[in-house]
Order: C-alpha cells, then structure tokens, then sequence
C-alpha cells in the first residue's frame, strides 16, 4: 500500500511562516515513518496552523522543507461534506474527485463501523461525523494521517474505537500520526514524540517509555512559563 521507503517523510529545518499578527519562527521537526507525534498547546497557540503547515496546506516562507509524502490524511474537528447528502451519494463523489480513492477499502470502514449509507450526514451524531470523517482519511492510501482534536467530545466506546481504527493503520502500513489533543493521558500512552507549542514558539520532545500525562503536564507548563521570560 506504501511504496515509499525513505523513513523521513517530513523534514521541517529552520522553517518560518507569517501571517498577519501570527509567526512560526526557526521551527525544526522531523516526522518519520512509525512516529506518533502529539501536539500539544492552549487554544489559539497555533497547533491548526502548524498542522496545516505539515499537512501541506498552508505553505512555509522560508526553511529547508524534505517532504517525501503525497497522499495526507486529514481529519478536521468537524465533518466537510454536503451534509444534505447521504453516504452513498458522497461514494460516488469521492471516486470521481479524490486522488488514489479505494473504493473497497471505504466500504470494508463502513460496515466495520457500521454507519447508516442512507440518510443525510446533517442527522449524524457528533461520532458518526467523526467516524466518517476518519473513514475519508483512511480511504485513499494516507501516507500520513493529520488528526485535528478528532476525539474531543466523544462518548468511550466512540472515542475507542476511532483510537483502535487510527492506530491499527498505522501499524500495519506504518505510517506516522501527527494530532492534536488535550488529553495528556493519550500522549503519554500512544505517542512517540510530542511537540510543545505557544505562540509560535515550538519545542519537539521524544517521549520516554515511563513518562505520564502527569510528567508531560509539567514539562508543558515549564515551557510556557520559560517562554514567558524569554
């Protein structure tokens, strides 16, 4: 399914980006394949931008940029289609529209997550959206999966779930995850690596085996207090 073999699928060194009242300066951070990467910040640190920075989005001013990815997973916080539409009126749109689209694989999602296909997407509970929403992400062979607060809000067994799917795709075809969450708990426990970030100012950390949410909790707020001082 993945035919790259390089292990570095994104290299940032020395990246800046600009825009209006908001910069990311000097920023270094390497994704490779099999990382699990948390971002961490406050609300309005800039952890959307970076996300959409890395996922190709939005395009960095200046820096070394190595990107050896072309398909990009990227789940919002919210579901992006006609929500008037139905599941299988979205199938037949996405085969026409999206790049590399598996149409087998979409199908084998939906039943494994048993969504309705007939009625409009606008009835969805908030995890069915993000269900989907997951399932769109994972249908066109990511290389690389961005995941945006994707289970905030969530019941346990929905929350669940959508955790055991993300990180069952990514074992079996290795590729790196890249979210965001406020739940220091799911860094310590899933992730690889975390980034910390306050406005625009970024420190990558790798994660040791016996960290808790409770060490990475302190570690973050050591770092906005330092970058108070700075």
């Amino acid at each position: 399914m993945i035919k790259k073999k390089n292990d570095v699928l994104l290299s940032i060194n020395d990246g800046n980006y600009y825009v209006a009242n908001f910069a990311f300066k000097h920023i270094n951070i390497d994704i490779n394949r099999g990382d699990i990467v948390g971002i961490i910040g406050k609300n309005g640190a800039g952890k959307t931008t970076l996300l959409n920075l890395l996922a190709g989005i939005y395009i960095w001013k200046k820096g070394n940029i190595i990107r050896n990815v072309t398909n990009v997973g990227y789940c919002f916080d919210d579901l992006s289609v006609p929500m008037d539409l139905n599941i299988r009126e979205l199938k037949r749109i996405f085969k026409k529209l999206i790049y590399n689209w598996d149409s087998d694989f979409f199908e084998f999602l939906l039943k494994k997550l048993k969504l309705p296909q007939d009625k409009p997407c606008k009835t969805f509970s908030k995890g069915m959206k993000m269900q989907l929403n997951v399932a769109i992400a994972l249908s066109h062979h990511a290389e690389l999966l961005i995941l945006d607060e994707v289970t905030a809000g969530l019941d346990i067994l929905v929350r669940r779930n959508l955790i055991n799917l993300v990180f069952n795709y990514s074992q079996k075809y290795n590729v790196p995850i890249v979210l965001t969450t406020h739940n220091l708990a799911d860094v310590a426990n899933l992730c690889t690596k975390f980034v910390l970030v306050n406005n625009g100012k970024v420190k990558l950390k790798e994660k040791t085996e016996h960290q808790t949410g409770k060490d990475i909790e302190k570690m973050f707020y050591d770092f906005l207090e330092s970058e108070n001082y700075s």
